[in-house]
């Protein structure tokens, strides 16, 4: 009857941990934030690769246009690849504006967006 006895102690069911003392070691040494403090950068982490695609489609357009001046005006290099003192010119400088402050005001509009202009 003994072992009967012994089952049904809590230290010896079946549920009962194997390492209690190492258990309860770990669980006091971790070091405890709040959930505010854990989502703060994930936030931050979100916040920047959302302007990912913005910033990649601002030196996309800027690239288009360069290109298309250099192209027009007989200055493109043979093989292809623009430096940024090629592009340094007023007029690429304020068609670049003019396409940019147009995309802005659609995005500003709500009707449209600046990245899906197609629709």
């Amino acid at each position: 009857m003994a072992s009967i006895q012994d089952a049904s102690r809590p230290e010896s069911s079946e549920r009962a941990p194997l390492l209690r003392e190492r258990q309860h070691a770990l669980s006091y040494n971790m070091p405890r934030f709040s959930p505010v403090t854990l989502l703060i950068p994930l936030a931050i982490a979100t916040r920047l690769t959302s302007t990912l695609p913005s910033t990649t489609l601002l030196e996309v357009v800027q690239s288009v246009i360069c290109r298309l001046w250099l192209a027009s005006n007989g200055k493109l290099p043979p093989d292809g690849q623009i430096s940024k003192e090629l592009c340094a010119v007023p007029e690429v400088e304020k068609t670049y504006a003019a396409v940019i402050s147009t995309l802005l005001i659609f995005d500003g509009l709500g009707g449209a967006d600046a990245t899906n202009l197609s629709a």
